[in-house]
């Protein structure tokens, strides 16, 4: 994308949020990611299931100098049905992390949504639990009342944020063309139905106008429409640096000039000056944690000297760049909340993380998160 095709479909930012009604923080940070698309790229680190600030951010810190622009954090464990929950809750975190820099941070969050099946497994990969979304998106159906109970769960966690008028990048259903979550078990159509089901109740019952909507599911026919997007990515977990330009190109072939083009999950980072060169500037790229960034010099997707070399960058953005996107005073109190619950001791496991805790499988030789 050219300046010139920036400033012409961009030249109103405000007004090209999905969402009509969007905050004034979602304003301020959607407008940051424009004035800065084509020309730098911002970044991003996602650290373990359930929390925000672990120890991937303190090692990029440590080894770069920097802290990444972009946090983020995973509503797996709130989901109703997850049979664990960390000590705090996400909203509770985010507030947290809001106020400790000040606004001068970019919050993207995914949901790993845990639902059970006829078969009482509770998991979000399509090969343990038999829920069913084909009857889900039929209003009526036991499914339906289910899915509608979690996302008014999960958007009452999502009013705290917004109170604060904590700008969110959210990006649910992530992964769906792939099959391996149970949202894209049954093909793109109820998929879709299940977004547009979810985009409706968030932005129009609820009024969470605090959300810019990152769509990672895939294109063509798994993709729900211009008028639900703010932003397309991809999860993309290549294990060598370069621009990743057949997956940018098949992104902008199917939104053009219209919407921002990002990488929402990564293994190795971008090449930033091959991105350049190519013209295949992505908005923001997000690593994922644990071995994907850490700890040593013959890690296949990033190594420390790497991972300096991009955040050092003049094309990169890191924390300290950005602006406060705080509307409202910062000096406010954080009420505490206890609600862990012990771990699931009859949980299947497919893989265990760095910290115990079952979390994550493999679907044809390749890892899904």
């Amino acid at each position: 994308m050219s300046k010139i095709d920036i400033e012409m479909y961009f030249a109103d930012a405000y007004d090209n949020l999905t969402n009509k009604n969007a905050s004034p923080s979602a304003k301020l940070l959607y407008n940051y990611l424009i004035e800065n698309y084509g020309k730098k790229i911002i970044t991003g680190q996602i650290g373990q299931a359930g929390y925000i600030e672990t120890e991937e951010i303190e090692y990029i810190q440590k080894i770069t100098g920097k802290t990444p622009a972009i946090f983020n954090a995973d509503f797996i464990f709130e989901s109703p049905e997850s049979p664990w929950k960390p000590d705090k809750s996400v909203a509770e975190m985010i507030l947290s992390w809001w106020k400790k820099y000040e606004g001068k941070g970019i919050m993207h969050i995914q949901w790993h949504w845990n639902k059970s099946g006829d078969n009482n497994i509770v998991d979000f990969y399509t090969k343990k639990t038999t829920f069913d979304i084909s009857k889900a998106v039929i209003e009526g159906t036991k499914e339906y009342n289910s899915i509608i109970s979690d996302i008014d769960y999960i958007a009452s966690q999502l009013k705290i944020i917004k109170e604060k008028d904590i700008p969110i990048i959210w990006r649910p259903l992530h992964e769906a063309y792939g099959g391996w979550f149970w949202w894209g078990a049954k093909g793109s159509q109820p998929c879709i139905e299940l977004y547009k089901i979810m985009y409706k109740r968030f932005t129009e019952y609820h009024q969470l106008n605090n959300l810019i909507w990152c769509w990672s599911g895939g294109t063509g026919e798994w993709y729900p429409g211009d008028e639900y997007v703010d932003i397309i990515s991809d999860d993309i977990y290549n294990n060598n640096h370069g621009s990743f330009g057949d997956k940018y190109d098949k992104l902008y072939k199917q939104v053009r000039e219209k919407k921002i083009i990002a990488i929402s999950e990564n293994g190795s980072i971008p090449d930033i000056l091959s991105c350049l060169k190519e013209k295949k500037m992505w908005s923001f790229f997000c690593t994922w944690n644990d071995y994907y960034i850490l700890n040593n010099s013959n890690n296949i997707y990033n190594t420390p000297e790497f991972i300096s070399h991009i955040y050092n960058n003049v094309y990169s953005i890191t924390q300290s760049d950005l602006p406060s996107f705080a509307t409202q005073s910062l000096d406010y109190k954080i009420e505490e909340t206890k609600q862990g619950f012990p771990i699931c001791k009859e949980c299947i496991i497919t893989a265990t993380g760095s910290d115990g805790i079952s979390l994550w499988g493999w679907e044809n030789s390749e890892v899904s998160t």
